[in-house]
């Protein structure tokens, strides 16, 4: 038996194979009416037989159908989307004169015969125009072979280049080219997905386009053009942001890109250029496995571009060509294959023989794993990086861990070598060191160290060299820890917080390195606050800082959430390259963190907003001022006070950064002032954080400089109580539920871990509280979805409204839920506003968490939208049909637009805590269950916190060991 393969592989054809005669004439005469158009799948079908025949018999493994059903090598992707239209002898002034396919034609007094234009909103069908080419392939090819089978894709920017600017979709479809390469971006995500359900793992897109930009006469062209709105070199940089966002894909995936000058009837080509001028940003940024290059006349230039290859990535020659009859030289072959080897090998500090497994690849395909070092391994930041690497099976099996630390021998190394990490010693201040260190890596973390100097040039020291040493090396990925600079950013008002300028200074170093890179901004670590609480002689906790109750810490689980958004940055890297993703949990005040507190521990806190100069009096006169400014910079009030800088605020509408959520990523806007730190819902709130973590008073009487500065370390700094407490606060950990009686202490009290339907319910409920307001516009994600889930619409009044089952159903179903209260013309643009969330337990002393005994009620409310006509009408001239008319009616889609909508969802969980009934109710209706006594706010449910009177059995997440927690949720239920 052969050794496995996969693709790209040491040989292989591009894919578009030589039309036998037979088909050309089959095609010509249904062209010519002369056939009947359904007499030609049989001779497709049998010429595709023939020649997936041939290509076995001369031992290709990446079989395609030479493409012999379409009329064209793109197929017709573009038009079975809606929104696109062909369009049969196009005026020629709608295309670019110079792009030089369209150039060729005009050249012979010839206009394209036809086209396809954007005439509306495109969207995918939900049906793939290719999968019946990949369906029969699979049927004449062994089952253990599918896996390679190769199928060719359309160019995404296929009908955006040939066009003049403004004709490629009509303006009042799409304002620019983002919103129309977004929607083409998605069509294509949901096509790749598509193919890839049905056993596809092998895809090449055909792209002339690219290779467009290495042409001199199609550039001079462009820069003659006084229409177009961006150089040529920023339109091949949009381009390759629009492709990484089109083959967003799963990464088992194989994906290839062609580029050619063009093999048109006679062995035409259209254009002539070398790689060198886009081959950094094409091998680099471009989110492919593979490159298949036209190398097969001098036009395509020499193999130099080819020192531009990632280390990880994968380059087919096209030394063999289809355009000349004569068979090419075996000797010239090999010599120019080895040639090409030594420029890969040149640039990538390979051998050879090493570089010449990345032009095509072995036959027995070897995996190539990369390698990802990591600097401060044994730290907070780089361990979470390791550690979320290693429990990610896609990360872990494409990256090699190397981290880096001072000491292999303390036991947090020793620990991390267990797990199979490489360990390496460095020394951030040596750039010789560190170029040692990094050696080889594909992807490096770095954070460096600023509270061990308090040093800011030694902190842009360390980065430097590191930055340096990359370029020097070629690594491919640069990912650092950074921050913004707040002396730029406050137009010199706030001077004094070095340890945020140091870092914004090394990311600005790198930026000018080239080296690909994307910076993660973290904010408030959560960690800062297990030492801030302090217990007053009243046994009421102090909190108290510089800043006023509703200034906004953005806060960050440093040991989780760093290596959470590097997983998600290292996934999306090539749609990430020079991007600050600025990472946060949630926005907190202090006010909120003192409910929090509260909540979590029973204990009571009181917030105190003391003064700059009484602040900086209880901190090491070296970092006073420092920290007295780091604060004053998450306080809204005070910001406007001292002023950030104009041009930072008016343009902040305009940034777009990167929004992460679980292990993907989307693009959002950030408004206002919040340019700098922005929301990601990742992870439980802060008083999930707190109960996990032991809270200690900062207890003692006198704290000695050396002891202060020590602390600050880690945490920022508070008034010290000078009163010690003996007083801690243990672990509070997850039971399902709360018992009927507040348990005794035993061995174990009832210090148990959760169970794991409940960690399944949490995260059910966490994901479903952020998506609420757009849940009737953004479907919910599937695996919060029970397979059974089942809708029904307004049960109470509307009993003969017929209930709808499964997530497909109940997805499209909620979708088109708006058209019942008719108050929002067009369904996308449904938002909502949350009045209330309650869980609430049925079942009397049943205390097991089955579906039938939750409930998740919440009251919403749509706002009025003041228009000449209601909204059912509008939506009826998009195509609603006499029932749901019907519907909207008897609903009260009649009413005036300017009312607002109140309902209620009411949600039930089945035994694996996913969603399996979801019921719409009008906010008067509900069976009274919304305003029922035994119900408990979601945060409350999250929190664990216990309310109301024993007998009702409320849900409880949280539960206490301590025994003075234990007390004060007594005194508060004897209060209650």
């Amino acid at each position: 038996m052969s050794a496995p393969r996969n693709p790209p592989f040491r040989a292989e054809h591009l894919g578009s194979l030589k039309r036998p005669d037979n088909l050309l004439a089959a095609r010509r005469d249904v062209h010519e009416h002369k056939a009947a158009s359904d007499s030609l799948p049989s001779i497709e079908d049998q010429a595709i037989k023939d020649i997936v025949k041939i290509q076995q018999d001369c031992g290709f493994h990446a079989i395609s159908d030479g493409e012999y059903r379409r009329h064209m090598f793109w197929g017709t992707f573009f038009p079975s989307l809606k929104g696109f239209t062909e369009i049969q002898g196009p005026d020629a002034n709608i295309f670019r004169p110079y792009v030089p396919d369209i150039a060729a034609f005009l050249e012979e007094d010839h206009v394209p015969g036809e086209t396809v234009i954007c005439t509306g909103k495109i969207e995918h069908t939900g049906k793939s125009s290719y999968i019946e080419q990949f369906e029969y392939l699979k049927s004449i090819v062994p089952k253990e072979q599918w896996g390679n089978i190769k199928l060719t894709l359309a160019a995404p920017n296929w009908y955006h280049l040939r066009y003049k600017t403004g004709k490629a979709y009509p303006k009042e479809v799409y304002a620019n080219d983002q919103e129309y390469f977004h929607d083409i971006a998605k069509a294509y995500q949901t096509e790749l997905q598509i193919l890839y359900d049905a056993g596809l793992r092998n895809a090449q897109v055909d792209d002339p386009n690219l290779a467009y930009f290495c042409s001199e006469a199609m550039l001079d062209g462009w820069k003659a053009d006084k229409t177009n709105t961006q150089t040529a070199d920023e339109l091949f940089d949009t381009y390759i942001s629009f492709y990484n966002s089109c083959f967003q894909r799963p990464s088992d995936m194989h994906l290839g890109i062609h580029l050619c000058r063009g093999n048109f009837v006679n062995s035409r080509h259209f254009s002539e250029g070398g790689y060198d001028r886009i081959a950094t940003k094409l091998f680099q940024n471009l989110n492919v496995s593979t490159y298949y290059l036209e190398y097969d006349t001098p036009r395509a230039g020499g193999f130099e571009p080819l020192k531009n290859l990632p280390k990880d990535k994968f380059v087919v020659l096209g030394v063999v060509t289809s355009k000349f009859p004569e068979l090419e030289d075996k000797k010239e072959m090999v010599d120019r294959v080895y040639k090409a080897a030594e420029y890969v090998a040149q640039g990538s500090g390979e051998s050879k023989e090493q570089a010449l497994q990345r032009v095509g690849n072995n036959l027995h395909h070897i995996k190539m794993s990369k390698l990802i070092t990591v600097f401060g391994a044994t730290g907070n930041q780089g361990g979470s990086v390791i550690k979320h690497i290693l429990a990610d099976h896609q990360l872990s099996s494409e990256f090699k861990v190397r981290g880096i630390t001072r000491d292999v021998n303390k036991p947090a190394a020793k620990a991390l070598a267990e797990q199979g990490v490489e360990l390496v010693t460095a020394d951030l201040n040596d750039k010789s060191s560190v170029a040692k260190a990094i050696k080889g890596s594909h992807t490096v973390f770095l954070v460096t160290n600023y509270w061990e100097t308090a040093n800011p040039d030694t902190e842009r020291n360390q980065g430097i060299n590191v930055a340096s040493a990359a370029k020097d090396e070629q690594i491919s990925h640069l990912i650092f820890s950074s921050l913004i600079n707040v002396t730029e950013t406050t137009n010199g008002k706030l001077p004094h917080v070095p340890h945020f300028d140091s870092k914004s200074d090394v990311e600005k170093y790198i930026r000018g390195t080239g080296v690909p890179c994307t910076f993660i901004l973290p904010g408030y670590f959560m960690s800062n606050f297990s030492q801030m609480f302090n217990r007053g002689e009243d046994g009421v906790y102090n909190f108290a800082l510089p800043i006023s109750e509703n200034a906004e810490f953005p806060l960050f689980d440093v040991a989780e959430d760093t290596g959470k958004f590097t997983n998600a940055i290292l996934k999306n890297a090539g749609k990430l390259n020079g991007k600050q993703v600025l990472a946060a949990t949630a926005y907190y005040t202090p006010k909120q963190i003192v409910a929090d507190f509260e909540q979590a521990s029973g204990n009571k806190m009181r917030y105190i907003q003391i003064s700059g100069e009484q602040f900086k009096s209880y901190l090491p006169e070296f970092m006073a001022e420092e920290m007295l400014e780091n604060h004053v910079l998450l306080d809204v009030e005070v910001m406007r006070r001292v002023k950030i800088a104009e041009d930072n605020t008016s343009q902040a509408g305009e940034k777009a950064v990167l929004r992460i959520e679980a292990s993907f990523l989307e693009v959002a806007h950030v408004e206002g002032s919040r340019r700098y730190m922005t929301v990601w819902p990742m992870r439980p709130s802060l008083a999930t954080r707190l109960v996990r973590t032991p809270i200690r008073n900062a207890a003692a009487a006198t704290v000695t400089p050396a002891a202060a500065a020590l602390r600050q370390l880690d945490t920022y700094p508070v008034p010290v109580n000078p009163t010690p407490s003996k007083t801690f606060l243990g672990d509070v950990w997850f039971s399902s539920s709360a018992p009927y009686a507040l348990p005794d202490s035993g061995p174990e009290g009832d210090h148990k871990p959760p169970d794991e339907r409940t960690l399944k319910l949490g995260k059910t409920v966490r994901i479903l509280h952020e998506r609420l307001p757009t849940l009737l516009a953004s479907p919910l994600p599937q695996e919060i979805l029970s397979p059974q889930i089942s809708l029904h619409l307004f049960p109470s009044t509307h009993p003969h409204l017929p209930t709808v089952t499964g997530r497909i159903a109940y997805l499209a179903a909620l979708w088109t839920a708006p058209v019942a209260w008719g108050r929002v013309p067009v369904v996308g643009n449904v938002k909502l506003t949350v009045i209330s969330e309650r869980m609430i337990k049925h079942g009397g002393n049943n205390m097991s968490s089955t579906f039938r005994d939750e409930k998740l009620i919440v009251k919403w409310k749509t706002c009025g939208k003041a228009r000449k006509k209601n909204s059912a009408g509008i939506y009826r001239g998009i195509g609603a049909n006499e029932q749901v008319e019907r519907i909207t009616d008897v609903l009260g889609g009649k009413a005036r637009d300017d009312e607002e909508f109140c309902g209620l969802f009411i949600f039930e969980f089945d035994e694996e805590g996913r969603i399996v009934k979801h019921t719409i109710e009008h906010a008067e209706q509900g069976s009274g269950s919304e305003r029922t006594n035994r119900v408990v706010s979601v945060t409350d449910w999250l929190l664990g916190k216990v309310n109301g009177h024993r007998e009702e059995h409320v849900p409880s997440l949280a539960w206490c060991k301590n025994s003075q927690i234990r007390r004060a949720f007594q005194g508060r239920r004897k209060r209650d």
